[in-house]
């Protein structure tokens, strides 16, 4: 897949030249102008989004409305024709990555001479997503339709007659999708260089934060929380302090662990592993802090060490407070 995406570009540039050089497509009149393809999308269901392979998975149907007054005497006859007679190069969708089409791929000719292609595609479409506000990330979801051809010869409309829209129940069940918009978009294989007639289907996605507040967010502030405990405890009684700070520590670790497959696999930090990351510290500063106590109360410096713990005990809620603060607002 990923040699095609490097020879996609090449190829379209070489099909646009040679268009270009051997005139109009057949489909297209110098006189009407460019053919209007009027389309209309349906989002049928969404079965799966995946923030770490930048995908999602979506049944389509599309369906492709054009008018060629030269197929109007087969429109009559009741017949249909291959989609290789159509005269117009094939529309393909730029970010699909594997998909399958399950109608049959012929097109319907109405008396009138309007061809109508119908497509129900599923599949697995690229989308690339910006996971910094995670878990609490939206994002717009794309589905990029083109075709090998010049603005000139072909373009690209949503059918003003037939709306388009989307199921009100999806598979997809950790995420809230909603709104689905089509719009006129060229697509630039290659940025700033030549353009290829296109169109943008995208809907808005906003991820649930219940799950992850439930299985991830509430747990980790327990576990925090009962670190602070060590600051109630005596500095002589020093064995129970390291103890439950060591305890913690583990815990947390095992947690790590645990929750681990819940959240993406990226190289920059998101809210939540600024969380994860802030808390690990917070319990691991709360074990150095029972050491130092629990030195001073040997030393015969008791009363300095529990004021350290006095201290703590406000000091360490603020500072989690904080980190909350910054990870999950600002």
């Amino acid at each position: 897949m990923r040699l095609l995406r490097w020879i996609w570009p090449g190829l379209l540039l070489l099909a646009v030249n040679s268009s270009a050089a051997e005139g109009l497509a057949p489909g297209s009149n110098p006189e009407r102008g460019p053919t209007v393809v009027r389309v209309k999308a349906f989002l049928v269901d969404v079965d799966d989004i995946s923030s770490v392979q930048q995908s999602f998975s979506a049944s389509l149907y599309l369906e492709y409305r054009w008018r060629d007054p030269r197929f109007a005497a087969e429109g009559a006859r009741g017949a249909s024709i291959p989609r290789s007679e159509s005269g117009l190069p094939q529309f393909k969708i730029v970010n699909a990555q594997r998909v399958w089409d399950t109608f049959e791929g012929r097109i319907q000719v109405s008396p009138d001479g309007e061809l109508i292609l119908r497509r129900r595609l599923w599949g697995q479409f690229a989308q690339p997503l910006d996971l910094n506000d995670f878990p609490f990330d939206q994002h717009s979801f794309e589905i990029q339709i083109s075709a090998v051809a010049s603005p000139d010869q072909l373009r690209f409309v949503p059918d003003p007659e037939k709306a388009s829209g989307m199921s009100e129940t999806l598979s997809v069940a950790d995420w809230e999708l909603s709104g689905l918009r089509m719009e006129t978009r060229a697509y630039q294989p290659i940025p700033g260089e030549f353009a290829l007639p296109g169109l943008r289907i995208s809907f808005h996605g906003r991820r649930h934060v219940g799950h992850y507040l439930v299985k991830v967010i509430i747990p980790l502030v327990l576990i925090v929380a009962m670190s602070w405990t060590v600051f109630w405890i005596d500095p002589q009684l020093a064995t129970s302090q390291i103890s439950v700070a060591v305890t913690t520590m583990l815990t947390l670790i095992a947690y790590r662990f645990a929750v681990g497959s819940e959240l993406p696999n990226i190289h920059y930090l998101t809210r939540m592993d600024e969380f994860l990351m802030g808390s690990t510290v917070l319990v691991f500063a709360s074990l150095l802090v029972v050491v130092v106590t629990s030195s001073l109360a040997n030393r015969d410096q008791l009363e300095r060490s529990r004021r350290i713990d006095r201290r703590s005990r406000w000091l360490f809620p603020l500072a989690f407070l904080l980190l909350s603060f910054h990870a999950f607002v600002i």
